[in-house]
């Protein structure tokens, strides 16, 4: 580990809320994580949303996560 912090950030979404809803929450809790000396790796490039939902998605969020070698994994449920 160096001076930065890499956290892979998964939002979710679940079938209780809406698309619109579950961007605007992502979009809250990025804002609160993003702090200085740490870096975020979400899932913007996975999927159109950016957000976990298909279990056909897994394999590349692990293909990227350990690409950018994270030190902590956070899943927003």
């Amino acid at each position: 580990m160096g001076d930065t912090i890499k956290i892979g950030y998964l939002p979710t979404r679940r079938s209780n809320f809406s698309l619109q809803e579950a961007l605007k929450l992502k979009a809250i809790l990025r804002e609160k994580i993003a702090i200085p000396g740490v870096e975020i790796v979400d899932l913007e490039n996975i999927n159109p949303e950016g957000l976990l939902l298909h279990e056909e998605d897994v394999p590349r969020v692990i293909t990227k996560m350990r690409a950018h070698r994270i030190d902590a994994l956070m899943i927003a449920l």
